[in-house]
């Protein structure tokens, strides 16, 4: 009866082994193919749409300060208003 449980054991230790090896060669098959796409990687598609959102928020901003500097008093009044509004809003979040 021993020798049967000391080759069950030991058949099972052979098995984990084996699923130890297998799963860590699919790691390092992973790591591969990902070492792979970061040295692929090319940063000038990100560099391109960094700079397209930057020139449009400058624009933007710029056509603000047009806004404003244009019409001042409705700028203020609109930004009051915004605020007005903003604040009841939070109020009504807060007593509920």
């Amino acid at each position: 009866m021993d020798t049967d449980l000391q080759k069950n054991v030991k058949q099972a230790s052979q098995n984990i082994n084996q699923a130890a090896d297998s799963v860590s060669d699919k790691f390092k098959q992973g790591a591969k193919v990902i070492d792979k796409k970061v040295k692929n990687f090319d940063s000038s598609e990100l560099e391109s749409t960094y700079n397209d959102l930057k020139s449009q928020a400058e624009s933007g901003l710029d056509s603000t300060i047009a806004i404003v500097k244009r019409y001042p008093l409705y700028s203020l009044l609109g930004a009051a208003a915004v605020g007005a509004v903003a604040a009841t809003l939070i109020r009504r979040m807060g007593r509920d």
